[in-house]
Protein backbone atom coordinates (compact mmCIF):
# COMPACT_ATOMS: atom_id res chain seq x y z
CA UNK A 1 0.00 0.00 0.00
CA UNK A 2 1.27 3.41 -1.10
CA UNK A 3 -0.03 6.59 1.07
CA UNK A 4 1.12 10.31 0.43
CA UNK A 5 2.61 11.77 3.25
CA UNK A 6 2.88 15.76 1.85
CA UNK A 7 3.35 17.69 -1.11
CA UNK A 8 6.23 20.00 -2.48
CA UNK A 9 5.76 22.86 -4.73
CA UNK A 10 8.61 22.56 -7.56
CA UNK A 11 9.79 19.74 -5.69
CA UNK A 12 10.89 17.25 -9.03
CA UNK A 13 12.86 19.60 -11.53
CA UNK A 14 10.14 21.90 -11.83
CA UNK A 15 6.87 19.69 -11.18
CA UNK A 16 5.44 19.64 -7.85
CA UNK A 17 5.72 16.54 -6.01
CA UNK A 18 4.31 14.18 -3.32
CA UNK A 19 6.29 12.51 -0.39
CA UNK A 20 4.88 8.93 -0.44
CA UNK A 21 5.75 6.04 2.12
CA UNK A 22 4.99 2.49 1.10
CA UNK A 23 3.56 -0.15 3.78
CA UNK A 24 7.05 -1.38 4.26
CA UNK A 25 8.02 1.89 6.13
CA UNK A 26 10.29 3.44 2.95
CA UNK A 27 9.91 6.48 2.05
CA UNK A 28 9.73 8.47 -1.64
CA UNK A 29 9.44 11.75 -3.86
CA UNK A 30 7.54 11.14 -6.97
CA UNK A 31 6.37 13.73 -9.53
CA UNK A 32 2.67 14.56 -8.63
CA UNK A 33 1.42 13.90 -12.34
CA UNK A 34 2.79 10.28 -11.45
CA UNK A 35 1.18 10.32 -8.17
CA UNK A 36 -2.44 11.33 -10.06
CA UNK A 37 -1.85 9.14 -12.47
CA UNK A 38 -1.75 6.10 -10.25
CA UNK A 39 -4.33 7.11 -7.67
CA UNK A 40 -2.81 6.92 -4.52
CA UNK A 41 -4.28 8.58 -1.85
CA UNK A 42 -5.17 11.32 -0.40
CA UNK A 43 -6.06 13.88 -3.08
CA UNK A 44 -2.79 16.05 -3.32
CA UNK A 45 -4.84 19.16 -2.32
CA UNK A 46 -5.85 17.47 1.04
CA UNK A 47 -2.16 16.59 1.40
CA UNK A 48 -0.12 19.32 3.77
CA UNK A 49 3.03 20.66 2.70
CA UNK A 50 6.02 19.08 3.38
CA UNK A 51 8.47 20.70 6.17
CA UNK A 52 11.60 22.23 4.85
CA UNK A 53 13.76 19.12 5.52
CA UNK A 54 11.62 16.51 3.26
CA UNK A 55 12.32 16.06 -0.41
CA UNK A 56 13.99 18.57 -2.63
CA UNK A 57 12.13 21.49 -1.93
CA UNK A 58 13.92 24.98 -2.63
CA UNK A 59 14.58 25.51 1.06
CA UNK A 60 17.18 22.98 1.04
CA UNK A 61 19.49 23.68 -1.41
CA UNK A 62 22.26 26.34 -0.91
Amino acid sequence: MVAGVCKIKDGWATQDSVWIRYGDGKELEIPASEYEAKGYQPEIDDLPACPPNKGSTNANRT
